[in-house]
């Protein structure tokens, strides 16, 4: 089974120079941007070594790339995925028990389902973490 083997906090580093010095200076073989925010999908191709692969996988505003470049030159894939079937969740969730990942860590706000339409423009204004809506 695949598994993250490094992860960088842009408020902290440049992901791309992170990408880039993870790889032996090359970049990444893979990156998968969850987020849907233009800078962290931008820096996630430019972090690919040649004929890496990038999943789209977050969801956010409107994203213009300039592909000439990667996909021409350096041959990346690129590739987008949605639906996750149930026995991928599982295997997610397992990874995540595992590795004893701070899933915690990645919610930034909790809201009730009343404050949907505030969540949603907050999520989109791109300035915030995941948020998670609490059903109870």
């Amino acid at each position: 089974m695949l598994g993250i083997d490094a992860t960088a906090n842009a408020a902290e580093v440049d992901p791309v120079e992170a990408m880039r010095a993870f790889g032996g200076g090359d970049g990444v073989h893979a990156a998968i941007d969850t987020s849907g925010f233009t800078p962290a999908r931008t820096a996630a191709l430019e972090g690919l070594r040649p004929h890496g692969i990038f999943v789209e996988v977050g969801v956010g505003g409107e994203t213009v790339y300039k592909l000439s470049a990667p996909i021409l030159f350096r041959e990346i894939t690129i590739t987008g995925s949605w639906i996750s079937k149930l026995y991928e969740w599982e295997d997610l969730l397992d990874f995540v028990r595992r590795h004893k990942l701070p899933v915690k860590d990645v919610i930034a706000r909790r809201c009730r389902i009343d404050d949907a339409v505030e969540a949603f423009k907050l999520a989109d204004s791109a300035r915030t973490g995941k948020i998670m809506f609490d059903w109870t």
